[in-house]
């Protein structure tokens, strides 16, 4: 009865460390595979373990979109737009679609129709920027490190000068904008309404927006080589032709300024 009793112990034993065992494998299968894991395989499970890292903030996206914002507050708020540079050169036109180019191209136009904004503020402005410099040699600004430099004194006093017809300017400058703004959108339906019109006498070699695809010609239409038949200076350099130059000659009226190099067809 010892023997049968000691026998069950024994087997309950061994099969308690069967289970063990069996408890055991996949653990040391496991440290043994890590054991073996290449240097990039680990890299890769930290990687996946650490929190992900925040996308960098001057992506081309964000750029672009501080581009826009900044575009139209200057058309909603400037009456004075410039280009430093024709806007078919500056790479901030990719930011940009040909339609929203072509607009702001046609306000460029617009402002040259109207004339500048309050051109007597100008004026003004000016005449007192040079009474504020004479204001201040007089009582001596400038002279001693203790008082304000020449330059701080003569934007404090043109400032003050200018305070009482700062009211005045606002409404003019944002009745200018209004009329700009308007007249933008008059040339713009003005210039695509000529150019489908027209755009069956053009080459069918042309693409457009041209101030991607402005490109020497190898046709030209009727129209454009009649005019030039009698004139030997082009007749010997006709293959310098650019497209350009052909749609400004078809759309010069309808299209002003640079306006041509925004036309697009919609798809």
């Amino acid at each position: 009865m010892l023997f049968h009793k000691d026998l069950k112990q024994i087997r309950a034993t061994s099969l308690l460390n069967m289970c063990l065992a069996l408890l055991l494998v996949p653990s040391l299968l496991h440290a043994e595979m890590e054991q073996v894991m290449q240097p990039s395989q680990v890299s890769a499970s930290q990687e996946m373990q650490m929190p992900a890292q925040q996308p960098a903030q001057n992506t081309g996206e964000t750029i672009c979109q501080r581009m826009r914002m900044n575009r139209q507050q200057e058309i909603n708020r400037n009456p004075s737009l410039k280009l430093l540079v024709p806007l078919r050169k500056s790479s901030d036109a990719n930011c940009f679609s040909p339609a929203e180019n072509l607009y702001l191209t046609s306000l460029v136009v617009a402002q040259m129709e109207l004339g500048p904004n309050a051109p007597w503020y100008q004026t003004m402005g000016n005449q007192n920027k040079e009474k504020a410099r004479l204001a201040c040699e007089v009582m001596g600004y400038g002279s001693s490190p203790q008082t304000l430099s020449m330059d701080e004194c003569i934007t404090a006093r043109y400032g003050e000068m200018m305070r009482p017809y700062n009211d005045e300017y606002r409404t003019e400058s944002t009745t200018y904008i209004g009329k700009r703004n308007n007249r933008g959108e008059v040339l713009v339906q003005q210039c695509v309404t000529a150019f489908y019109q027209n755009l069956p006498q053009l080459p069918k070699q042309i693409q457009f927006p041209l101030a991607y695809y402005d490109r020497k010609l190898h046709s030209y239409p009727d129209w454009y080589l009649e005019s030039r038949l009698e004139d030997t200076e082009w007749l010997s350099n006709m293959q310098k032709t650019m497209a350009s130059q052909v749609i400004r000659e078809a759309l010069v009226k309808q299209c002003p300024g640079d306006m041509i190099w925004w036309l697009y067809l919609s798809t």
